[in-house]
């Protein structure tokens, strides 16, 4: 999708969350895990040597805790910031669960190292499922989205505006913060084309293929 593949690392150039928005099989997934590689960003403002993609999804995580989903966070974060995190994390990587503050005090200490953090939130509507992710929940997340060195790529089939939890809308202040990139489904062509691009790419011929893989 180059062109909201664009339009997307031109708002995160600008430190501008975005949330995606389309219908199931729009390629949601597939496109947050193409923004997560370092050189999707060559050429479009965000350094790879500067900015941290970290892919999380919502699936499957229908009871674990806010301090558990926090922790998670900070683990996928320390997998890829070589070394950065030595102080922080050694006494935190052993536990279950972390408070919002010390994911906080993990943050500022990436902050003074120089690292952006792009947090690509995918089936973010599963979010409001698990009792545990309340409206206190979203208010951290914001807070987190309106840090300098934070951004958010969200991913669901509605606008972050219409997601409820507990009968609430979590609305504003949370959905405002993001610009909306809306993704259509393709029609076969074109999603052959990206699929015959990747596969290129990758040094993999489909053509033989190309009936199973439509099918798919």
């Amino acid at each position: 999708r180059p062109r909201e593949t664009r339009e997307v690392l031109r708002l995160l150039a600008g430190s501008q969350n975005c949330s995606l928005v389309g219908p199931m099989k729009s390629g949601k997934t597939s496109l947050l895990l193409h923004l997560a590689r370092p050189r999707t960003t060559v050429g479009h403002g965000p350094a790879p040597a500067g900015h941290l993609a970290v892919y999380l999804s919502f699936e499957g995580l229908g009871r674990v805790s806010q301090e558990q989903f926090f922790h998670l966070m900070l683990r996928e974060v320390a997998k890829q910031t070589s070394g950065k995190m030595v102080v922080v994390w050694p006494r935190l990587g052993a536990r279950d669960g972390i408070s919002f503050l010390e994911l906080r005090e993990a943050l500022d200490q990436l902050q003074v190292a120089g690292e952006r953090l792009v947090f690509l939130l995918d089936e973010v509507e599963l979010a409001p499922r698990n009792p545990a992710f309340d409206l206190n929940f979203f208010s951290a997340l914001r807070h987190l989205a309106a840090r300098p060195d934070v951004c958010f790529v969200t991913a669901t089939n509605c606008r972050l505006h219409e997601l409820a939890v507990a009968g609430r809308e979590i609305g504003s202040p949370f959905a405002d913060l993001f610009s909306v990139v809306r993704l259509r489904s393709p029609d076969s062509a074109e999603a052959w084309r990206w699929v015959r691009s990747l596969a290129t790419e990758s040094g993999a011929e489909l053509e033989p293929e190309r009936e199973f893989i439509a099918g798919l």
